[in-house]
């Protein structure tokens, strides 16, 4: 009775609380809108706001209140208690489709009263359950303790009613229901606003989510270098309220928001200590273990807690930029038309910091899930008509719009419809255009026209040959020639833009481009009526080559001399370090051919003192090993003889490797 009380109590306060209505609205690109309401307040009277659940962590992070009533007091709104929590406050649990038995079973020990077609039978819950029959068939059973003392099984099937006797159970189930009820009916929850208690004033300003503003245009060309630009802002009135004569702007831009769980209750998880005189039997292990248990599960719940924050930072929702898309048509005639719309955008636009905002100057009124098409610019765009080429999308050249945009606004991106004398000619998609900006649409493909490419590299020149310190580094530069082919085969002549790309490092010698961005060249090109043309891009692509003397042989530098214009003294230089190279080498080979005679006399004496070894005592043999004995002397005296020599062609080579090294050292031209 207390709780129906207070519920009519409370819905008397929301029928008595003035409802501000909408007054503005701001469309962002964030998927958020800002709401201003605005209205009278008397004198103690709360003045209420109605929120989508789903909308009221942003109005609790947003929310903006200006008063001329006084100051505001206080704010108080419906708390929204989590379902699985308040039934566990309750102490009961109603899912769907649950069996008497199994509720029944939640009251173990309360005093009812069951309607039987014997009588009322009073008793307390002893349990419920559901048995199992023959043919898998159920039975809902109740044990039963009647007040006359006995224990009872009762089938369920058979009682037409149950009552609760006690008041306490009785109110413990009404809430669980009412749970329930509320859980699936509060999809509105209300915000009451309370204010000193004057008379005056109230606007609220918040921020929800909403569906972003959306752009188109129309580009119409009256001729080949004169358009109108005309945009139109589709705004969706997803709110449950009408909007009647609100001011409304629409921004581009794309502010940073997130979602924060403000409306949500937070529990935070708590340690579970006993008093010291509880565990005093246990104190050894309470010391090597409890402390670190209750720790950890401390550790534990903090990180719990904080992952879930840095899941909730981690969430948060960034508008993407739009790309630009070339869409492209064949070009249909149709018969000359005007496309200009008879309309007359009355809006205000500005810069605001990094965004760019529309206001409408005059008041919108839509109903709640209806959508406006508001102008929000047409006037004249530096623009004119181009044909323009890139390898990589075919042979075929694209018919576009060169755009300056000149119209001192930041233009949203959105999809863009051409429209010239001929009538509708194509589509494109524009990103965020800002005021100054230049751009290319591309809006439909020429077939008439055809392009094709032959590459050439020329001959390397060399610009300059430097020597330091025994490395030779060679600067050149690589000539490439990039011909491109135009056919056009319709009777009019066109004026082409060639994309070509920028080659890193490379230098472009001609022709001169019409214009130039990191990324390509454009060349203006101009394609003759059922003729051809061509165009022949020429760059330079810089090499630069170094090497080591000391890594080169004698030969090889005379090739790389031979290969290369230098000047008289580099010539000189390199040749006499070739002769050197030469005579170093010169060297080496014969200390490999002294050392070759030594090796094989070497293996000639041992040969001999083997032989003579195996026949010295042998007494018919004795003039055979004078004989190996005076060609084993003979063999001594030529291995000193050639380690002599080896003596000298050492001491040469080390000379001239000396030599060189001062060569190689001085070498600088």
């Amino acid at each position: 009775m207390i709780r129906c009380f207070a519920f009519l109590i409370a819905a008397a306060l929301t029928l008595s609380a003035a409802e501000l209505p909408v007054s503005r609205v701001v469309l962002y690109k964030n998927g958020l809108a800002l709401f201003e309401r605005s209205g009278a307040v008397k004198p103690g009277e709360p003045v209420r706001l109605e929120f989508k659940k789903s909308e009221m962590d942003d109005v609790l992070k947003t929310l903006v209140l200006t008063s001329s009533a006084g100051a505001v007091t206080h704010l108080r709104y419906e708390l929204d208690e989590p379902l699985d929590r308040r039934l566990a406050d309750i102490g009961l649990s109603i899912p769907n489709g649950v069996n008497l038995a199994t509720l029944l079973d939640q009251m173990r020990g309360a005093r009812i009263v069951l309607g039987t077609t014997g009588g009322p039978v009073e008793g307390v819950i002893v349990s419920g359950r559901i048995a199992q029959q023959a043919q898998q068939a159920q039975k809902l059973e109740l044990t039963f303790l009647t007040t006359a003392g006995e224990l009872r099984i009762i089938d369920l099937d058979g009682v037409s009613s149950v009552k609760l006797a006690d008041d306490r159970l009785q109110k413990r189930l009404t809430e669980a229901l009412g749970a329930y009820q509320q859980a699936q009916s509060q999809e509105r929850k209300s915000l009451w606003v309370e204010t000193s208690g004057a008379t005056g004033t109230l606007l609220a300003r918040y921020l929800v989510p909403a569906p972003m503003w959306k752009s188109a245009y129309r580009l119409a060309f009256t001729d080949k270098d004169d358009a109108t630009i005309e945009g139109w802002a589709i705004v969706e009135n997803k709110s449950d309220s009408d909007w009647n004569n609100v001011q409304l702007t629409v921004v581009s831009g794309q502010p940073i928001s997130f979602i924060s769980r403000l409306y949500e209750p937070k529990y935070v998880q708590r340690q579970d200590l006993e008093p010291a005189e509880n565990v005093a039997q246990f104190r050894n292990l309470e010391r090597n273990a409890a402390p670190q248990a209750s720790q950890k599960a401390a550790r534990d719940a903090f990180r719990n807690n904080a992952r879930q924050q840095n899941l909730v930072q981690m969430n948060a929702p960034m508008a993407a930029p739009a790309s630009a898309v070339g869409g492209v048509m064949e070009r249909v005639e149709v018969t000359s038309a005007e496309v200009a719309s008879s309309v007359e955008p009355e809006t205000e636009a500005q810069e605001v910091g990094e965004l760019f905002e529309y206001h409408f100057s005059r008041p919108a009124s839509v109903k709640a899930g209806e959508s406006l098409l508001l102008p929000f610019v047409q006037q004249k765009i530096a623009a004119r008509q181009v044909y323009i080429w890139d390898r990589g999308e075919g042979v075929h050249p694209q018919r576009a719009a060169k755009l300056t945009n000149s119209t001192g606004k930041t233009l949203d991106g959105g999809p863009v419809t051409v429209y010239t004398p001929e009538g509708y000619t194509g589509e494109s998609l524009m990103s965020t255009f800002k005021a100054g900006d230049k751009r290319f649409l591309s809006f439909a493909i020429d077939l008439g026209t055809r392009i094709t490419t032959k590459y050439d590299t020329g001959a390397q020149v060399i610009r300059s040959v430097k020597a330091e310190r025994g490395v030779i580094t060679t600067k050149s530069v690589l000539e490439q020639r990039t011909t491109y082919t135009v056919v056009n085969v319709d009777s009019k002549e066109k004026a082409l833009l060639i994309s070509h790309p920028v080659a890193g490092d490379g230098e472009l010698i001609s022709p001169k481009p019409e214009e130039k961005s990191d990324q390509r060249y454009l060349f203006a090109v101009t394609a003759p009526a059922a003729g051809s043309t061509s165009l022949t891009v020429v760059e330079q692509q810089p090499l630069e080559e170094s090497v080591s003397i000391m890594g080169l042989n004698a030969d090889q530098i005379v090739a790389w001399i031979a290969a290369r214009k230098l000047s008289s003294e580099a010539r000189q230089k390199l040749e006499t370090l070739a002769a050197k190279k030469r005579d170093l080498s010169d060297a080496s080979a014969l200390i490999q051919q002294i050392e070759a005679r030594i090796n094989a006399l070497s293996a000639d004496e041992g040969r001999l003192r083997q032989n003579i070894q195996s026949l010295n005592y042998v007494a018919s043999q004795k003039e055979q090993v004078e004989r190996w004995a005076a060609d084993l002397a003979k063999k001594e005296v030529a291995i000193i003889d050639q380690q002599t020599r080896l003596d000298d062609a050492r001491k040469k080579k080390a000379a001239l490797e000396s030599e060189l090294a001062q060569l190689v050292e001085k070498l600088s031209f």
